[in-house]
């Protein structure tokens, strides 16, 4: 709706008096009626007339004629006021006035013709309607509109990429049962030049049955370069290929809503991102990605510069670009960030984190962190990969543990393990070396090294040093442990510890000889006493 708004300028009005307060032109409507009343109930009123002109376009100028009445002998004791008829001289061009603009004033002044002193004036409003002709018929009403903002603002103070939804129902007035109308509904935000700034696609109701309705839904994001200021939102319905013959803009007793846009002035909130996006999502271990998502200022000052970032450590992404001349009055910057996903990780939801700096202060390089003084909060994006991907060798698995005894083990003396560590897995670990079990037969002397950090393939060698309890014997196990992190590789060990010996070790071993096997020494111990008799005749005999 195009608005030429006259104002009204009230004077001293002791006999006339003016209704309505003011006088509107429609498309389709090229005249309209008002009323002059006399006040004075002793006087005859007499009235003249200053009348209007209105500008429109390309210096267009709508003039009117003298208002069409009787104006002479107006008394106060008529049973109604005296009616007039104002109209254009010729027919107004409503392609020269703007949908939602504002227009130079003008105004029809009525006077006392006995007192000149004695007038009122008032406004002239001319109306560009949303619909193309004009409102026209009746048969079609907008009965409901309701507008919710699921951003920042509330139902009439929109903030820059807030979300907006409104809900439209159209109703068939006609009462004529079987009657139906094919119908569409538009809707367009125009800002007070008379530019549209939604482009919002046409909705289909389709037929209407006598009274009856229908609802659709409108859904929109605010664009981010409207400045601070007064928004007009105009609705229309009309029949579907005949928009000239059956069309309404009236909702709400009005024919637009005043809509505020309200710029973000907070200092952390001046940049935002729109519309992320990756162009693969789910995506297989060794495939390309690339995020694209839109940069814009919101916020209530132009950006010099704007630094954005995209980090995720686990996927090896530390990426950045830098923006130039992001102002307000500007439309969202596009960007794009092209990563690979690595062969070797796990197969799961990953967080990116999206992040801008700005307020450039021109004391670092604009490449540097600490050229701005500003910061968005940070916005996670997620990243499903699945697929595709090499099994994933944790640093438990990946660790391997070998053990050889290199001394003697026996009770009461230091017993050496010669362990060797390697790291099998694709990353370079940091392992701590253990031993547990061995409360039972020894205690730790010492584990050299007892930390080692290993690349890749590489083993390192590391002694273990225990001394054997002094009444221990026999076989025993333990365990060595490799810690990584919160993964442990365990390596379990048997060991044989031999009793200590003592000076009388061997008399005490033969003795349990002799007790165990006490036939077979007294057959010995014969055979020994008939051999010394053997040599002792031998000898006796000799000497004879």
């Amino acid at each position: 709706m195009v608005v030429a708004l006259i104002s009204l300028a009230l004077a001293s009005a002791a006999d006339v008096a003016v209704s309505p307060s003011g006088l509107t032109f429609t498309q389709g409507i090229n005249s309209t009626i008002f009323s002059v009343t006399n006040t004075n109930p002793l006087e005859l009123l007499n009235i003249n007339f200053v009348n209007p002109t209105l500008t429109g376009e390309t210096s267009y100028i709508v003039s009117f004629n003298t208002p069409s009445g009787n104006a002479a002998d107006i008394n106060n004791s008529e049973s109604s006021a005296r009616q007039f008829t104002l109209t254009p001289t010729s027919a107004i061009d409503y392609s020269k006035f703007f949908l939602g603009k504002d227009y130079p004033q003008g105004s029809l002044t009525v006077k006392n013709a006995a007192n000149l002193s004695d007038n009122q004036t008032i406004p002239i409003n001319i109306e560009k309607s949303f619909c193309d002709s004009g409102n026209l018929g009746t048969n079609l009403s907008i009965s409901s509109v309701d507008i919710s903002n699921d951003g920042e603002g509330d139902e009439d103070t929109w903030d820059p990429l807030d979300d907006i939804q409104i809900d439209v129902t159209v109703d068939n007035n006609n009462p004529t049962d079987g009657d139906r109308i094919d119908t569409n509904v538009e809707v367009g935000l125009y800002d007070s030049s008379g530019e549209e700034l939604l482009n919002l696609d046409r909705v289909k109701l389709g037929k209407i049955t006598a009274n009856n309705d229908k609802s659709t839904t409108f859904t929109f994001k605010v664009p981010s370069d409207l400045d601070d200021g007064s928004y007009r939102l105009y609705i229309k319905a009309y029949k579907s290929g005949s928009e000239s013959g059956l069309c309404t803009s009236k909702f709400e007793s009005s024919d637009f809503r005043v809509i505020s846009i309200e710029r973000y002035s907070e200092e952390d909130r001046q940049v935002m991102f729109d519309e992320v996006s990756f162009d693969n999502n789910p995506v297989e271990c060794g495939q390309e990605v690339i995020l694209k998502a839109k940069v814009a200022n919101v916020g209530d000052s132009d950006q010099e510069k704007v630094k954005v970032s995209l980090y995720n450590k686990e996927l090896g992404i530390d990426s950045y670009q830098v923006l130039s001349n992001l102002k307000q009055d500007t439309t969202a910057k596009q960007i794009e960030f092209t990563f690979s996903i690595p062969q070797n990780i796990t197969e799961k939801t990953y967080k990116l984190e999206l992040k801008s700096l700005y307020d450039f202060n021109d004391d670092h390089p604009a490449t540097e962190d600490d050229a701005y003084d500003q910061s968005s909060e940070s916005l996670i994006e997620s990243l499903q990969v699945q697929g595709g991907c090499a099994p994933v060798i944790t640093p438990a698995a990946a660790t391997q543990i070998t053990a050889t005894l290199s001394s003697d083990a026996i009770a009461g003396q230091d017993l050496t393990i010669l362990a060797s560590i390697k790291n099998a897995g694709t990353q370079t670990q940091t392992y701590t070396l253990l031993v547990s079990g061995i409360e039972n037969f020894a205690t730790l002397v010492n584990i050299a090294p007892q930390t080692v950090t290993l690349e890749p393939g590489r083993a390192q060698d590391v002694v273990i040093t225990l001394k054997a309890n002094a009444d221990a014997e026999g076989d025993y196990t333990f365990s060595i442990k490799a810690l990584s992190g919160g993964n442990v590789k365990e390596q379990p060990v048997s060991v044989t510890i031999q009793a200590k010996s003592t000076p009388f070790a061997g008399f005490s071993s033969l003795f349990s000889n002799i007790q165990g096997n006490w036939l077979i020494w007294v057959i010995v111990l014969v055979n020994v006493v008939l051999i010394i008799l053997i040599i002792i005749i031998a000898v006796r005999i000799a000497r004879k």
